[in-house]
């Protein structure tokens, strides 16, 4: 399952609608509705896909389309190289083999950081110095303008 930074996940592409998704992937495993906010108008929902441990982000704002692909699978692999796994070092160093080199390291807890590439839309996620978790989504042309691939 090759990331594309920006685009998607493989056939998967940030823009979908919920249909597009559903007949691409089936029924989610669970579906989970909220919002980031107080305003009721800011809603999210969040399709679950446990088997490929896959979570997809739909947003109200950008009418239902997909925003945000999570994966934490070790089948993920960005520029061709498995993530999920290594240590912050063995990811660091991808990153920069990729070109990225500005890049933050954000300590969330004692126990958990995050690798953030703010012009990527990428965030890894590391527990105990190890990478579980990857989320990312489109590109934006400014702070409310996704940029969906054709």
């Amino acid at each position: 399952m090759e990331i594309k930074i920006g685009i998607g996940l493989d056939q998967i592409k940030f823009g979908m609608d919920r249909n597009k998704i559903q007949q691409l992937l089936g029924e989610p495993t669970e579906k989970e509705l909220f919002s980031y906010s107080e305003d009721e108008d800011d809603l999210t929902e969040v399709w679950h896909y446990d088997d490929q441990e896959l979570s997809l982000s739909f947003d109200e704002a950008d009418d239902w389309r997909l925003i945000m692909i999570a994966g934490s699978d070790e089948s993920f692999k960005l520029n061709g190289k498995e993530v999920v796994g290594k240590s912050l070092d063995e990811v660091a160093a991808l990153i920069k083999e990729m070109g990225h080199l500005d890049f933050e390291v954000e300590e969330v807890s004692e126990k958990d950081k995050v690798i953030k590439l703010e012009e990527e839309s990428l965030n890894i996620w590391f527990d105990l110095d190890e990478a579980s978790e990857l989320q990312w989504g489109p590109k934006w042309s400014d702070d409310n303008t996704p940029i969906f691939p054709a």
